[in-house]
C-alpha cells in the first residue's frame, strides 16, 4: 500500500511522535515503510467515534485482517476494540490481570497476533511478557485518567495517533496510536489530535463490494452491509427488509416454521441469513465469487451453505428438495437475453425442487428500459404464467417492495408471489 510513493517526504520528522521517532532510528527497514505516509496534512482534531481499528505492529489494516482472520477488524470502531475492551474490563475487575480471565481477551490474543507475525510487540519478543505489557497499558491509562482529572495535559494529547482516511468516507483507520485512542475514548473524549495521511485507503470489505462482478466498480450494495465505511458514498438499492418481513408472515400464517431453505441467485445471502435467524436450515447459489465471500466475511454464512454455481448448472445437477425457495429478481435475465434456457425451462426446474413454497419475483414493465422487453410481464401477466407454468396449486400476491423512491423511482416496486402446493 504504501512503497511506490516517492521518498522526498522524509519531512515526517516534525510531525511524528517522538515514540515513533525512536522506532524509526532503531528499525530503518520500518524508516523506509512509512516514508510512503509522509505526504500528510497537518495534525487536527478527529472525531473519536469516526476511527476504526487499523491493522498493529505496522502492518496494514487489510493485510492483518487477511493475516488474523479477522476480516471485520478494519471496520470496527476503535470502541469496540481490544484495547477499548480491556480497559472496560479492567474498569469491572481491577483484578483482572491476577485472573485467568486475562488469557481469554481479546486484548491478549492481539498480542498474540502480533507477536506471530512481527516477532515482537512493543519490543517483546516472549509470550509470557503479554501480562507486564498489559499491566503497562494500565498503569498509563490510570496515569492519564488522573493527569486529565488534574486538568493536565495527558499523552494522547501530547503525541496524537496517526490515521488514514477511508476512501468513499468520512471515516479514518487507524495506523499507529490504538491505546492512546483507547484511553481517550474510555476518559470520554470526544475528540483526539491527529496526523492524517493524505492517501485514502479502502477495507477489505469495500475491495470485496467493488469487486462484485456485475456492478462494475459502481458503489452500490443490493443487500444491507450494515459497517461504518459503507453507510456514505454508497447506494444501498434494495433494502430486503420488507420482502423478508412479508416471506417471515407468509410462513408464519401458513405455519411452517422449520425445514429447509434455498434462496436462488442469493447475492451475498442477506435472505440467507434471515431465514437461518428464523430456524431454518438455509443454502444459497449464485454465481459470484466476490459476492459469496460478502456472505461468508459479513454475513456469517458458513461455506457449505453457501453455493458457488450459475443457476441452471446447480439446478440441472440438483436431486433433492428443499420445502421453502425464493428466486428474486432472477427470471427477468432470462426473460430479455438468450441465456440457452427460456423462462419457462428454468421456473419449471425451480418448481422441481421446490417442497412446499416458492417465493418468486421479477421486473415490471414500467421499470424505466425496461419497458420494451417487459411490455406484458405486469403482475396480472406473471399470475397466469406462474399458474400456466407449475404444479403449484395456489398463486397469490404477499406484497410488494418499496424501493422504487429517489434515484430508483421508476424502478423496482416489484410485487412479491408466494406458490403452494
Amino acid at each position: 500500500m504504501f512503497y511506490n510513493y516517492p521518498p522526498w517526504a522524509l519531512n515526517l520528522a516534525k510531525y511524528l511522535p517522538s515514540s515513533l521517532k525512536k522506532k524509526l532510528r532503531k528499525h530503518p527497514a520500518l524508516r523506509k515503510k512509512l516514508m510512503g505516509l509522509t505526504n500528510f496534512t497537518r495534525t487536527r482534531e478527529v472525531d473519536i467515534n469516526k476511527i476504526l481499528l487499523g491493522g498493529d505492529g505496522y502492518i496494514s489494516a487489510f493485510n492483518y485482517a487477511i493475516l488474523t482472520d479477522q476480516f471485520l477488524r478494519p471496520s470496527t470502531p476503535i470502541a469496540n476494540g481490544p484495547h477499548v475492551r480491556l480497559l472496560q474490563e479492567y474498569e469491572k475487575n481491577p483484578r483482572l490481570l491476577d485472573t485467568e480471565s486475562f488469557q481469554n481477551t481479546p486484548y491478549h490474543a492481539n498480542i498474540l497476533h502480533c507477536m506471530k507475525y512481527t516477532g515482537h510487540y512493543f519490543n517483546s519478543t516472549k509470550t509470557k511478557d503479554t501480562i507486564t505489557i498489559a499491566k503497562a497499558f494500565l498503569s498509563s491509562y490510570e496515569t492519564d485518567k488522573a493527569l486529565q482529572a488534574q486538568g493536565k495535559k495527558t499523552s494522547f494529547d501530547k503525541e496524537g495517533v496517526i490515521l488514514l482516511p477511508i476512501k468513499y468516507s468520512s471515516y479514518y483507520q487507524l495506523y499507529d496510536g490504538h491505546h492512546k485512542a483507547a484511553k481517550a475514548f474510555m476518559l470520554g473524549r470526544k475528540k483526539i489530535r491527529a496526523l492524517i495521511c493524505k492517501h485514502p485507503v479502502v477495507t477489505p470489505v469495500q475491495d470485496l463490494l467493488l469487486n462484485v462482478l456485475w456492478l462494475e466498480g459502481r458503489r452500490e450494495i443490493y443487500q444491507p452491509v450494515d459497517l461504518p465505511e459503507v453507510k456514505e458514498g454508497w447506494t444501498l438499492v434494495r433494502k430486503c427488509t420488507d420482502r423478508l418481513e412479508g416471506m417471515k408472515s407468509f410462513l408464519k400464517e401458513n405455519r411452517i416454521s422449520a425445514g429447509s431453505y434455498l434462496d436462488i441467485g442469493c447475492s451475498y445471502g442477506w435472505f440467507v441469513k434471515g431465514m437461518q435467524e428464523e430456524g431454518m436450515d438455509a443454502y444459497g447459489v449464485d454465481r459470484d465469487y466476490f459476492g459469496r465471500q460478502v456472505g461468508l466475511q459479513v454475513y456469517g454464512i458458513q461455506p457449505e451453505k453457501f453455493f458457488l454455481s450459475d443457476t441452471v448448472n446447480f439446478l440441472e445437477g440438483q436431486t433433492r428438495t428443499f420445502d421453502v425457495v425464493s428466486c428474486l429478481s432472477i427470471m427477468h435475465h432470462y426473460i430479455m437475453n438468450d441465456c440457452g434456457t427460456s423462462p419457462e425451462q428454468l421456473i419449471k426446474m425451480i418448481d422441481a425442487i421446490t417442497g412446499k413454497v416458492l417465493f418468486f419475483e421479477t421486473a415490471h414493465p414500467h421499470e424505466g428500459s425496461l419497458k420494451e422487453k417487459l411490455h406484458k410481464w405486469d403482475e396480472h401477466y406473471i399470475l397466469g404464467w406462474l399458474k400456466e407454468n407449475t404444479r403449484f396449486k395456489r398463486v397469490e400476491i404477499i406484497s410488494r417492495d418499496g424501493d422504487g423512491t429517489g434515484k430508483f423511482k421508476n424502478l423496482y416496486a416489484r410485487t412479491l408471489f408466494a406458490c403452494t402446493r
